[in-house]
């Protein structure tokens, strides 16, 4: 039996329309604003963080990629925290499993607690699929200037020195 034309058609606009819906965050569009409670209990939102780069960074202790980018995260936290860069994390993980992970790793970053995945669905779109970690860079200006590849280990190093050098030559000028 065939399957009516109009039947295919609607669902393949279906489909189209909902592949482009959930799909927020676009390289080189402001990125999207959030509020949440960090672990001390303490509201913050991207706004905070206004004038600053932001490396907004998705994860979970039981990660083991996550895991492996921590002393990435660690040394570009080290040559750029005094230049405006800023590392929120949001750990998709029990609580007890990441202040433990936290203090044994000696993180001090912001991090929000995001047990289930809410705060990343809401970020994200609800129908993205999810390969953690995820990394989103958000620019002075709230831009989303990286994501993904550009921001795992040695690559997040190199994409945040032709950040900085590159505004370290705009304002040379």
């Amino acid at each position: 039996m065939a399957v009516p034309r109009a039947i295919i058609v609607c669902t393949l606009l279906c489909a189209l329309l909902a592949c482009s819906s959930t799909d927020p965050l676009r390289i080189n569009e402001p990125a999207k604003p959030f509020q949440a409670e960090n672990i001390r209990g303490e509201t913050i939102s991207l706004a905070d963080y206004n004038g600053s780069v932001v490396l907004l960074e998705f994860w979970g202790t039981w990660c083991p990629p996550c895991v492996g980018d921590v002393p990435y995260l660690k040394e570009a936290y080290e040559m750029y925290g005094d230049r405006g860069f800023e590392i929120i994390g949001v750990a998709n993980d029990r609580y007890s499993d990441l202040i433990s992970f936290l203090l044994e790793y000696e993180i001090s970053s912001p991090q929000v607690h995001d047990e289930g995945g809410q705060l990343m669905r809401t970020y994200l779109g609800p129908q993205t699929r999810y390969v953690y970690p995820i990394a989103i860079l958000i620019d002075e200006e709230v831009y989303v200037r990286a994501t993904g590849a550009d921001l795992r280990r040695q690559n997040l190093l190199n994409t945040l020195a032709e950040h900085f050098d590159a505004g370290e030559q705009a304002t040379a000028r």
